[in-house]
């Protein structure tokens, strides 16, 4: 019986890893000097641990999440930017709260948990609008 060629191979591991990641098979085939055809059995047969997958999986799904998040961050951002210009503080709470919000359940924090610092976030706000409110 035939063994196979990425299981013996010394950089399994980081072979796997890059299969996982979606790398080309003809480009781990260059960098690892493993045939295409062993790869794709190598996967085909199971051979790549099913922990390893899901690990994978939830680290590409972690890194979207963040993607995303830090996008409509910095959008909120500058939206808020705009409005304070324009001295419409009431409208900085609003623009800020589908990110808070969003950070708030992706931190897994609970509202009123002062340690999150999600909580010292809406403070802030708060006591800018309260100072803006009374100055201007």
């Amino acid at each position: 019986m035939k063994r196979c060629a990425v299981c013996g191979h010394k950089k399994r591991a980081e072979i796997e890893v890059d299969v996982i990641r979606g790398v080309t098979y003809s480009a781990i085939s260059r960098q690892y000097g493993v045939k295409v055809d062993c790869l794709k059995d190598h996967k085909r047969f199971g051979h790549i641990p099913t922990d390893a997958i899901k690990a994978a999986q939830e680290e590409k799904h972690s890194l979207d999440v963040n993607e995303l998040l830090a996008e409509c961050l910095e959008i909120s951002l500058g939206s808020a930017r705009e409005a304070r210009a324009a001295k419409a503080y009431g409208a900085i709470g609003s623009i800020m709260a589908g990110p808070y919000k969003a950070a708030q359940v992706l931190s897994g924090a609970s509202p009123g948990n002062e340690e999150s610092g999600l909580a010292a976030m809406r403070k802030e706000l708060k006591e800018r609008r309260d100072v803006a409110s009374t100055t201007g």
